[in-house]
């Protein structure tokens, strides 16, 4: 029994700790299952590689001895269904149906959470984001596998076939990167950092640009959980940290709409038209003046408000003044920057205390609402 307690000490604690669970079959039978596992998946590999099996049988009997085994090393039934599932992907692999993976990964995160619950003390988001990070670990395994040219095991038949390909593997990836941020508690927060940069390639990847609009307040939610996971600095320091972050996405999605040409000229995206396009342009510049609002707010939570309104009343006017530009001209800009300028500047005036501060700030307003009357009445032709 020496050299047997020295093995278990050599593994990994979580593994010790299935291995020597009171419910299990015992250290000796859980430690044979697992030389047995490796074994069948040794053989599976064998068999792929040399295609010497003119039946699937051969490939069915391993697959049972992979799951016996595997069901003696667990301490308890609730790990059952997600060996089931992970057979049937492997089988559903093996018989080249990787359109069934995409489901099958979902159904396996079901499964992981019901045997973490009935084997672990663990409850409520802890098993759901330990359950969802492997899940989207195992969807990275296998988009790996596609990389490799070892995802889809026949030939490749006429365009129908690369577009259901292409279809696989796109939903492979949104499901990865949804499962890494609802793992958001476990792993110190690696999850939606992960979950972030999976979304990224996958609207990189499918040439569709308006996905990458959602993509600095997923990015902002990934820096604040890690910073919260791993606990570090205080509250009011991870929301400046993420404001900044929030503030520096948006101001440079406002400074790439000033860049038409090239936007339009990448090879990544596809445009059907120039209204797509010139919409997808407004709409990356709406949401970049919000994020940046949003940031300033969430940056400057820890100082006064009118601080706030103030970052906010002079970045709207730059937006404004640059909607009458002719290099770039646009309605959202004119009517947000204009608009928008006014009313924070508004309620900047009203934070003040001070009746003297207030007037003044009162008078700003007037300058401001003036400014955008000239800009107007010049770009109109109409006088005063």
């Amino acid at each position: 029994t020496g050299l047997f307690s020295v093995l278990i000490d050599a593994m990994p604690s979580a593994v010790a700790e299935i291995l020597q669970h009171d419910e299990g079959l015992g250290v000796f039978v859980g430690f044979a299952g697992m030389l047995v596992a490796l074994h069948m998946v040794l053989a599976l590999g064998v068999m792929s590689r040399d295609n010497q099996n003119d039946t699937d049988v051969y490939t069915l009997v391993a697959l049972g001895w992979l799951g016996l085994a595997c069901l003696s090393v667990i301490p308890t039934g609730g790990w059952l269904p997600a060996i089931i599932t992970v057979i049937a992907m492997v089988f559903a692999w093996y018989q080249d149906r990787a359109q069934y993976l995409p489901p099958l990964l979902g159904v396996l995160f079901v499964c992981m959470a019901i045997g973490f619950y009935v084997s672990t003390d663990s409850e409520g988001i802890g098993v759901w984001s330990i359950s969802a990070f492997l899940t989207g670990l195992i969807g990275s395994l296998l988009l790996g596998l596609n990389n490799q040219g070892l995802l889809f095991r026949g030939d490749m038949v006429g365009e129908g076939d690369l577009r259901r390909r292409k279809d696989v593997t796109e939903l492979l990836l949104q499901i990865s990167s949804i499962a890494y941020f609802l793992g958001f508690d476990a792993t110190y927060g690696m999850g939606p950092v992960l979950g972030a940069a999976m979304y990224a390639k996958t609207s990189m990847d499918s040439g569709n640009a308006n996905q990458l609009i959602l993509f600095p307040i997923l990015s902002s939610f990934a820096a604040y959980n890690l910073l919260a996971q791993a606990d570090v600095g205080g509250e009011q320091m991870r929301t400046m940290t993420t404001g900044g972050l929030l503030i520096a996405q948006g101001v440079f999605m406002s400074f790439i709409t000033n860049r038409e040409d090239s936007i339009y000229d990448s090879e990544r995206f596809d445009w059907p038209d120039d209204d797509e396009f010139f919409g997808f342009m407004d709409r990356l510049g709406l949401t970049g003046t919000l994020y940046t609002l949003i940031g300033a707010v969430m940056a400057m939570n820890k100082y006064d408000t009118s601080y706030s309104y103030l970052i906010a009343t002079l970045y709207l006017i730059v937006i404004g003044v640059q909607g009458f530009s002719e290099q770039t001209q646009s309605k959202w800009r004119r009517a947000v920057g204009g608009y928008g300028s006014i009313l924070t500047a508004m309620l900047f005036a009203s934070t003040l205390e001070q009746a003297i501060y207030q007037g003044i700030a009162i008078i700003f307003v007037g300058m401001i609402a003036l400014g955008f009357t000239f800009l107007y009445t010049q770009r109109t032709g109409v006088g005063l």
